[in-house]
């Protein structure tokens, strides 16, 4: 079965978190409320780290790989 959580700075990384949940249509979602900002995320599908495959803002991590980066700004 597959397992997807989503993991960022803005939940420390904590795989517990914000577990995905796949809808009828086949796709991930997990909503999250967070504060404006800039935050680095990753999902981790199956115990494996994968970048948002829908955005295109990245920049590299200290492990060497590359993080998926988001902007929220204020409602």
């Amino acid at each position: 079965m597959l397992k997807m959580s989503l993991m960022g700075d803005f939940n420390q990384w904590d795989e517990a978190r914000h577990k995905m949940k796949k809808t009828t249509s086949g796709t991930w979602e997990k909503t999250v409320v967070i504060p404006p900002g800039q935050y680095e995320y990753k999902f981790l599908v199956d115990e494996k780290w994968q970048r948002d495959p829908a955005n295109e803002m990245i920049c590299q991590n200290c492990f060497g790989t590359l993080n998926s980066v988001i902007t929220v700004k204020p409602a």
